[in-house]
Formats: structure tokens, C-alpha cells, sequence
């Protein structure tokens, strides 16, 4: 189950990145997007607002920004990333409504 969770956490990592780099018209190198993407999930995991929306999208702007990234740009990558969340978070309520949990 641990090995299954890891790995998981993994792919969604490296969904969140790749989602990162088709939205940005600049090329960011991967080492960048790997630090930055943990930093913003960092913050929009704090408990202010409802699944860190808001707080994801301003850290985006402000992570994103020296790196030559237009803001508009940065709220898009958010916003994909947060759906990113949101699917999983449906997938995992489907299994615990279906009652297959291991």
C-alpha cells in the first residue's frame, strides 16, 4: 500500500509539471518547475481557504514570475493543477462511496 501510495504521489508530481510546462510559452527547465511546484503545493495546503484555491494561484504568480512567466500564464497553470487535484479527490470519493477500500 505504501509502494502503491508513493507512486502515485509521484505521477501526480510529475502530471503537475508537465501540465506546467504545456501551459508556459517559455521553457522552464524541469530542476525549476520540481521546487516550485513542491512550494506551491506547500502553501495551498495551508488551512485558510477552501482546497488552497486562491492561495495556489497567487503563489503561482509570484514563484512563476522570475522566471519569465506572464501572470495570465501562471493562474492557467494553477487553475490546471487544481483540477488536477480535484479529479483525484473524486476519483478517492467514488471508491470510499463504492465501499472498496483496502
Amino acid at each position: 500500500a505504501l509502494v502503491l501510495a508513493l507512486s502515485t504521489a509521484c505521477l501526480l508530481i510529475l502530471a503537475q509539471i508537465s501540465c506546467l510546462r504545456a501551459v508556459l510559452g517559455e521553457p522552464v527547465q524541469w530542476l525549476h518547475l520540481l521546487w516550485v511546484t513542491h512550494l506551491i503545493t506547500m502553501i495551498a495546503s495551508l488551512p485558510v481557504t477552501i482546497a488552497g484555491t486562491g492561495l495556489r494561484e497567487g503563489a503561482s504568480l509570484v514563484l512563476l514570475k522570475p522566471y519569465g512567466v506572464e501572470e495570465a500564464q501562471a493562474v492557467v497553470a494553477a487553475l490546471l493543477t487544481l483540477s488536477l487535484h480535484v479529479v483525484w479527490a473524486l476519483v478517492g470519493a467514488g471508491l470510499f462511496v463504492s465501499g472498496k477500500r483496502t
